[in-house]
């Protein structure tokens, strides 16, 4: 029979692992030991010698476990790469002052934009016609987002240094599911997220003032908090989003725009608060399901246009939007 401390020690690892794997993440005491030891004791020495070749297999086969799960993970955790000035197309701009980056020709899935190309600073960027970019990471110190329109981007990484997500900045990012907005962030362009369809989770920052247009149009996201400091929440703003189910507005929001809440089947009741003036035409048309409460009365698909009639005057006689 193996020594007793071999033996303790073996199982003292096995049980360890084991109760890992399990989620317990307790590790066996000495006196478990100590009672195992016991019962190994007790056995005649063929079994007991059978019991100890199993712990020993059982260690073997949870170790493997624990590199497989260890390695798949590593494997699924992008690695970040800043690529030379090669790899992207760019001109310098002398308005800008510094370089606007046009595409990304290099093959890297995972990258972070760079500060600076030949010396100049980067301006802006854009980097739609890029087809390996799965991954973005802004580096910290930058305060805009530029424009990536890539429909394979999965994850991007924003510091809090940011203060304004440009125009088009995700458009018909198809596989961004949630994205972090850092508290900084005071502007977001129109088009923003427009397209982004399986983007089920966003946060608006406290310190935005308007919704632009169509900036969350088609968005897969469930629920919206509008915070307060924004007073207008712009045309198409929140058009076709089709699992939006919750929307707060609070009372500093001035206006809604045209078809801002359009062709959201999924939205049942919105509140708006009374420091609204502006409601243009359409705001929520084909929005069948969803119930609109203004200064206590209460408006469906059969009588939205006696709403829009209430702000008919404020477009001298005329539903322009």
């Amino acid at each position: 029979m193996k020594p007793k401390k071999i033996l303790a020690g073996v199982l003292a690892l096995t049980m360890s692992l084991a109760m890992t794997a399990c989620g317990s993440g307790d590790e066996p005491t000495e006196q478990d030991i100590e009672n195992r030891l016991e019962q190994l004791d007790k056995m005649p020495e063929e079994e007991a010698e059978k019991e100890i070749e199993k712990n020993l297999e059982a260690l073997e086969e949870t170790k493997a476990e624990t590199t497989t799960a260890e390695t798949e993970t590593a494997e699924t955790e992008p690695v970040f790469v800043e690529p030379p000035a090669e790899d992207f197309e760019y001109q310098y701009d002398a308005a800008l002052g510094g370089v606007k980056i046009s595409k990304y020709i290099g093959s890297e899935p995972a990258i972070i934009i760079p500060t600076e190309l030949d010396g100049d600073p980067v301006v802006d960027y854009y980097l739609g016609g890029s087809s390996s970019i799965k991954a973005v990471k802004i580096p910290d110190g930058a305060t805009f987002v530029g424009n990536f329109s890539l429909s394979n981007l999965e994850e991007i990484i924003i510091p809090d240094s940011v203060t304004e997500i440009k125009r088009d900045a995700f458009t018909s990012c198809v596989n961004l599911v949630s994205i972090s907005v850092p508290d900084n962030v005071t502007s977001i362009g129109d088009c923003a997220f427009l397209g982004c369809c399986n983007l089920s989770e966003i946060n608006i920052p406290d310190g935005v003032t308007s919704i632009g247009k169509q900036t969350f149009d088609q968005c897969g996201i469930t629920e919206i908090t509008i915070p307060d400091g924004v007073t207008s929440i712009e045309d198409y703003a929140f058009r076709g989003c089709e699992n939006l189910k919750t929307v707060n507005i609070p009372e500093s929001v001035e206006s809604i725009g045209f078809r801002a809440f359009a062709e959201c089947p999924a939205l049942r009741g919105l509140t708006i608060p009374d420091t609204v003036t502006i409601i243009k035409v359409n705001a929520f048309e084909k929005s069948e399901g969803l119930t609109v409460t203004y200064k206590g009365q209460e408006y469906n698909y059969t009588n939205f246009e006696s709403l829009y009639d209430l702000f008919y005057d404020l477009y001298d006689n005329n539903y322009s939007y």
